[in-house]
């Protein structure tokens, strides 16, 4: 039995699916990442062993989108526990981090859990300060490149999945189970981490 999948949907990036196969690929392996591609006409990543399918794409207004996509990320994590202990749930622009202090690996801290549905993450929203900042360099580390940030409840999600179970909107709660906020694990997203590509990129969010 394999340990720990991750599952992410994305639709016309240009930004993070490379990031994102990198990081959760160097911690749990290309082959148990699960890439849902939102449209026909999207482009498979090449050279990579991730899981990676297309569905047909909906045009939804942004709340009945999100909610859509969850609803496909849930059903297809429901199956994959069949195969994986855990589970985890993001968007593509979020990367689930382990405080080092802690001097465990990811993997390893979150298999010593079991005593729950779902685990929760603090999140930290990291933006760029434009006076201080320059435009993001794809090629190196986020985090090189950025140091502001605000803890943000909005990213504060249950994004590990310890049993089946059903993602609210955006992954921001779990239906019918209790929250669980966890001390060492935190939430970066990057949807503002460079100003220019962000702000330019909400015209085909639907």
């Amino acid at each position: 039995m394999d340990e720990i999948a991750v599952i992410s949907m994305a639709r016309n990036d240009d930004m993070f699916i490379q990031k994102w196969i990198s990081y959760y690929g160097n911690h749990f392996g290309e082959h148990n990442l699960f890439l849902i591609l939102d449209g026909m006409d999207q482009k498979k990543p090449s050279n990579t062993n991730i899981n990676c399918l297309r569905v047909p794409h909906k045009k939804l207004s942004r709340s009945k989108g999100d909610k859509n996509r969850v609803q496909i990320v849930s059903s297809l994590a429901k199956s994959l526990f069949k195969r994986y202990k855990r589970v985890i749930a993001c968007d593509i622009d979020e990367f689930l981090v382990l405080d080092p202090n802690t001097k465990s690996t990811l993997s390893e801290y979150l298999l010593e859990k079991s005593n729950r549905a779902s685990l929760s993450a603090l999140g930290v929203d990291v933006g760029q300060h434009i006076d201080k900042e320059q435009a993001i360099d794809l090629k190196a580390a986020f985090l090189d490149q950025r140091s502001f940030g605000i803890i943000a409840a909005r990213y504060t999600k249950p994004v590990v999945a310890y049993k089946p179970l059903n993602w609210g909107s955006g992954y921001h709660r779990v239906k019918w189970r209790n929250y669980n906020i966890d001390n060492n694990l935190y939430l970066f997203h990057f949807g503002m981490v460079d100003y220019k590509r962000s702000t330019g990129k909400t015209e085909d969010a639907s």
